[in-house]
């Protein structure tokens, strides 16, 4: 008997009875809740870069130039630092993330998959 899947996009399925992500597959049953929880970047590099920079700028000779470079360094990584979004899984071993990404409406579509299979488990087919 095929399983009923709820939804399907690049390498995550997710159906009534098991959840798979690229080659791995987890039972639903083993699933107890399921949330979204977001990786805020680390930006310690860009803020230490910032505060070494600034001093380099008030220097004579070549140390405004360094001051200028770590500043520009220091700006283009804070930039880069993006927020990123995973599924957090609750079982009864544990909690884990099976799936990160830097798109929300991703993350929330498999959510809301995953709590209709967890909400259908109790149910018969």
């Amino acid at each position: 008997m095929d399983e009923r899947i709820i939804f399907s996009h690049q390498g995550v399925t997710v159906g009534y009875t098991h959840f798979s992500i690229d080659q791995n597959t987890y039972p639903i049953n083993n699933i107890t809740a399921v949330e979204l929880k977001v990786l805020k970047p680390k930006v310690i590099v860009p803020r230490v870069l910032l505060i070494a920079g600034i001093p380099f700028i008030f220097g004579k000779g070549l140390f405004p130039v360094l001051g200028l470079i770590l500043l520009f360094l220091s700006s283009r990584l804070d930039q880069a630092a993006k927020v990123r979004y995973a599924v957090l899984v609750h079982t009864a071993n544990g909690a884990y993330q099976p799936f990160i990404s830097e798109d929300s409406q991703e993350v929330d579509n498999i959510i809301s998959a995953l709590n209709v299979a967890i909400t259908m488990k109790s149910c018969a087919f």
